[in-house]
């Protein structure tokens, strides 16, 4: 009878608590990064595994959806195909691409988990950008 009552006090509370935290908005790591990097233009990427990182900087828009880049001295030392990225195109989504001059997707980004973004193309290397 007693663990009965014990297990009644102690799911009374949880749901107590469920109660008082219902309908409030839970701010994560994740909300937090994609906020501050919807108005960011300043990055820092790295290439976990690989020593350094480097800087991006999304410069005056092209159009609605493209802005300019400009990429750090360390960004091609880190991934040499990235020495021809010079757009950066960003979705409703809040997916990001960085983009050649003609055209050509470089590396694809989604809204990170616990960063800014996280690559998803090419797979390898995972590339992370962290607003600054």
């Amino acid at each position: 009878m007693k663990l009965l009552l014990s297990l009644l006090i102690v799911l009374g509370t949880a749901g107590a608590v469920a109660l008082v935290h219902e309908g409030e908005p839970e701010e994560t790591l994740t909300t937090a990064a994609i906020e501050k990097a919807k108005d960011a233009e300043y990055f820092q990427m790295r290439i976990p595994g690989r020593d350094g990182s480097c800087k991006l900087i999304k410069r005056g828009p092209v159009d609605a959806s493209q802005s300019q880049l400009e990429l750090g001295e360390n960004c091609s030392a880190l991934m040499p195909r990235l020495a021809e990225a010079r757009y950066w195109r960003e979705r409703d989504a809040g997916d990001v691409t960085l983009l050649a001059d003609d055209g050509r997707t470089i590396v694809e980004f989604f809204p990170g988990d616990g960063v800014a973004y996280e690559s998803y193309s090419p797979e390898t290397p995972l590339i992370a950008l962290t607003a600054q």
